[in-house]
């Protein structure tokens, strides 16, 4: 085998172990992902328990959440129990 042809076989070798690493990564990155995005669901739903306990007046449709949504969640929240959500997320402790 001559230089050419060993230097060549040893980009391949390298560029596909680089492959792969960014593979790993990849799958790394989307698995810690779908975690966190579990985890801020449990929160949300924690969240809500707590302030249906705190206020009565709440139903399951004014704490609906819809992805991008929040700010109008807070905005139904924030009208029907007449505080703000700094107010609100004090009262629960979450803050």
């Amino acid at each position: 085998m001559n230089d050419v042809t060993l230097s060549h076989s040893c980009v391949i070798s390298r560029v596909l172990w680089l492959l792969t690493f960014v593979e790993e990564k990849i799958i790394s990155t989307i698995n810690t992902n779908k975690m966190n995005k579990t985890e801020a669901e449990g929160n949300l739903n924690e969240l809500k328990g707590k302030l249906k306990q705190k206020f009565a007046v709440l139903t399951d449709n004014d704490l609906m959440h819809k992805e991008g949504k929040e700010d109008e969640m807070w905005g139904k929240i924030q009208k029907k129990v007449g505080k703000t959500k700094d107010e609100l997320l004090k009262l629960i402790g979450a803050d």
